[in-house]
């Protein structure tokens, strides 16, 4: 039996009847007055106390009001023993309840208590000091245990509801305990955490099984943060920045590890975004750095090649074929040819190529290289091409996106020495901001995907960073540039589009570009058909030359009157002026004119001239890749135009087109485009 006076707390007196709310339920009428009179004597004001005689009459009270302390007689005509308590309590859970009965039994008493009442009173033993007392008591400490709970459960919800996640482990590293947050990051339930080894949620689960234990050995200090990577449900990977903290108990002793976690997936995200980009922007700030040196030295290159190549041919036609000198200059003319690719390579590259920019169907372009591509790649590799009907139009240069695909195509070949599958794919997507964000220079929209697939040796991880680098290559030497990947990149990007490489060891490469779609319809890309005999290509009008390059400007002169053509000729535009005065009345056929030139411009230039002769038609010529009529590298629609270096039979060809009204590509020209082709063009393990 508990003694009252051991679960009681000492009496105050109190000047006047002490008020406190209490409900009896009691069945003895006897017992129940005499509780009363015990509660006068002690103080307490009688007539706020309420007395039932059936526990279910007590137990509707409680549902509609709350009692400051519960007198329980455990022997009723409704209910009987422990069970009666259980019932109060379910009910009036906030309310402490001292149990009244005639019971001395002390292994009841404990029972009593391990159940919710707060005192065991005996009613033959209990007097009103000790009633008095027992009601304080239980008052008391139902409101401290009352406060203690709402205390815990405030910490429960901080604890579960904090914005990181929290677990503790013993010292065998086994889960004891995790908040809410934790397993809403992770997705398990509490009972698949609880109980398990933390270092099996978490990837390297040897490693952070070692740490761990020299942790709670005191190997390792503890207070700095570190990352993890934990493995979710799903199996995806989490990155968490964590903390540990050591767990004591009472007496100091080690018990285990609390540790916190904070997601970090999205910064770790963002920083290998910004790296990526940071990469891309440092990869296009080379390529305009080479491409303002490959711009400066293109105009005097492309007229010293002009000079070089056209005299060589002059000097060829004027040689019989077995004159002992037409070898040496043949070779001249293969290395002036040589040093026109190059150049034609740099600017690709450094997207400063002119280009004649149309709209086009991708299709149309693969169907008119499909025999070709058959021809090159050889009777070991089979070849798949799969179209797409409704993709939409591109804008592009026909003749440098055929030689994008034909680079591509020649990559896939030499990585394929003993035969293979090479695939060629075409499709329309949709790029959206998430792409965009990890791209420099895309923006979200439709696009057209051409991809370039082959079964290959594939390109090593270690420089597949580097492929798109001007003259990075692993060919021996003199068996590449490696500008030939670099140059497919400055074409593509020039077009506004974007160019990706996936590829892996023994198994292949695939090369995916993304071209902006357009929805207008598409332009004819063949081209106007040229004079091939020399015979169509005389004439007998009258151009007017301007040209500040003196050698250059002698060589088109000889070159033109050796096809008939009468020539007058300026070396800058304020000189052309002069000389049309002095041929007014005359009739002047075609103004071929050099765009970059001291003092007046070429554009400028042919708009005062054609002033005078409004009939007079314009061929531009330039070594330069920007100017008067050639923005970024694009031609302005309409323009005849003429790049240098040139050969003497392109010349003449485009004289003859734009004088007939023909502004289209002659076919020689189509060939010095594509001269680039079938002469060392970089593998696909070089750029």
């Amino acid at each position: 039996m508990i003694e009252a006076n051991k679960l009681s707390m000492p009496n105050d007196r109190n000047p006047g009847p002490e008020i406190i709310k209490i409900l009896l339920i009691e069945d003895n009428p006897g017992d129940a007055r005499l509780v009363k009179e015990m509660l006068i004597e002690g103080g307490i004001n009688h007539h706020n106390m309420k007395h039932v005689d059936r526990i279910g009459q007590g137990l509707a009270l409680l549902a509609e009001e709350s009692f400051q302390v519960i007198l329980l007689d455990l022997s009723l005509p409704d209910g009987y023993g422990l069970g009666t308590i259980n019932r109060v309590y379910g009910v009036a859970s906030r309310s402490p309840i001292v149990v009244l009965t005639g019971l001395d039994d002390e292994s009841l008493a404990v029972k009593a208590v391990q159940e919710g009442a707060q005192d065991y009173l005996v009613k033959g033993q209990m007097d009103s000091s000790s009633l008095v007392r027992a009601i304080r008591y239980a008052i008391e400490r139902k409101r401290t245990e009352v406060a203690l709970r709402e205390k815990e459960e405030r910490y429960r919800e901080l604890f579960d509801d904090a914005p990181v996640g929290y677990h503790e482990v013993n010292t065998e590293g086994l889960i004891t305990r995790i908040n809410k947050t934790e397993l809403n990051m992770l997705g398990y339930s509490l009972e698949e955490m609880l109980g398990q080894p933390v270092w099996s949620f978490i990837v390297d689960e040897e490693m952070v099984r070692e740490v761990f234990f020299a942790k709670i050995s005191g190997i390792l200090p503890l207070g700095r943060s570190f990352e993890r990577n934990y493995r979710k449900k799903d199996n995806s990977i989490l990155t968490m920045l964590s903390e540990d903290r050591i767990l004591k108990d009472m007496s100091e002793g080690i018990i285990g590890l609390r540790t916190t976690i904070q997601d970090i997936s999205a910064i770790k995200h963002a920083e290998e975004e910004k790296k990526i980009l940071e990469k891309q922007l440092r990869q296009t700030q080379k390529m305009e750095t080479i491409g303002k040196l490959a711009g400066g030295i293109a105009h005097d290159f492309n007229n010293l090649l002009t000079v070089i190549k056209g005299h060589g041919e002059l000097c060829l036609e004027d040689l019989p074929e077995n004159h002992p000198l037409r070898g040496n200059i043949e070779e001249i003319e293969k290395a002036s040819e040589s040093g026109a690719i190059l150049i034609r390579q740099l600017l690709a590259f450094s997207r400063r190529q002119t280009m004649e920019m149309r709209i086009v169907d991708l299709n149309a372009i693969l169907r008119d290289l499909d025999k070709m591509l058959n021809r090159v790649i050889g009777d070991e590799i089979q070849l798949l091409t799969i179209v797409a009907e409704d993709i939409g139009g591109i804008k592009t240069d026909v003749g440098q996106m055929q030689q994008v695909v034909m680079n591509l195509v020649f990559n896939a070949r030499d990585a394929m020495p003993r035969g293979g599958k090479l695939t060629i794919e075409m499709s329309s997507v949709e790029l959206d901001e998430t792409y965009c964000q990890t791209h420099v220079d895309v923006t979200p929209g439709r696009y057209v995907m051409l991809s370039v697939s082959d079964t290959g040796c594939g390109i090593p991880p270690n420089i597949k960073d580097q492929i798109f680098e001007p003259f990075f290559t692993t060919k021996e030497m003199g068996h590449g540039t490696g500008l030939g990947l670099s140059t497919v990149y400055g074409i593509v990007k020039q077009c506004g589009g974007d160019i990706e490489v996936h590829s892996e060891i023994g198994r292949g490469t695939t090369f995916k570009i993304y071209l902006p779609r357009v929805e207008k319809p598409s332009e004819s890309h063949a081209p106007a058909p040229a004079p091939s005999s020399s015979t169509l290509l005389q004439g007998s009008e009258t151009i007017f030359l301007v040209e500040d390059d003196e050698k250059v400007r002698k060589f088109i002169r000889d070159a033109l009157r050796k096809y008939g053509y009468r020539i007058l000729e300026a070396a800058n535009g304020e000189q052309a002026l002069g000389l049309v005065e002095k041929h007014a009345g005359e009739d002047i056929h075609l103004l071929l004119t050099d765009i970059v030139m001291p003092g007046m411009n070429g554009r400028d230039c042919a708009e005062c001239l054609t002033a005078f002769h409004p009939e007079m038609k314009v061929l531009y010529m330039s070594g330069h890749t920007e100017g008067a009529i050639v923005h970024q590298g694009v031609l302005e629609p309409g323009t005849a135009f003429l790049q240098k270096p040139f050969t003497l039979r392109a010349l003449a060809q485009k004289v003859r087109q734009v004088l007939e009204n023909s502004a289209g590509e002659g076919e020689r020209q189509k060939e010095e485009r594509w001269g680039i082709l079938g002469k060392s063009i970089p593998s696909q393990t070089e750029s």
